[in-house]
């Protein structure tokens, strides 16, 4: 690449950024002060995202971002995850540390929302 980009830049496929998250689930080439950071809610988002509470569905205990993630934590599951929303398309990376699983989606059009969605709903029926 001849030109460093900012945030919102990473050029990459599916699998290396799939390859990615199972470097970080396998603590590969990082200081556990910074597995820390990644891992650790700094601060509890959840009144701020959950606003209407006549909404069915599933909600985590607590919810909020840690470096680089947003973090989902669950009675018995912790979630991370990480998305990107620009002109060019949608992306959606979540993955669970504990059991070793997670997925990446990424759309090359602006109702990527609604492709990323539907492959989800299958996902966990």
């Amino acid at each position: 690449m001849e030109n460093a980009l900012g945030a919102g830049g990473l050029r990459t496929t599916t699998r290396d950024y799939a390859k990615f998250l199972l470097a970080v689930m396998d603590n590969e080439h990082v200081s556990e002060d910074l597995r820390r950071a990644q891992f650790q809610i700094s601060r509890n988002q959840y009144e701020k995202c959950v606003e209407d509470e006549s909404k069915e569905g599933i909600r985590p205990q607590k919810l909020g971002f840690g470096l680089g993630w947003y973090i989902c934590d669950f009675e018995d599951e912790r979630i991370l995850g990480h998305t990107v929303a620009n002109n060019g398309g949608r992306t959606l990376a979540l993955f669970s540390p504990h059991k070793k699983s997670g997925l990446v989606i990424m759309t090359n059009g602006r109702n990527g929302n609604y492709v990323i969605f539907t492959i989800a709903s299958y996902l966990n029926p």
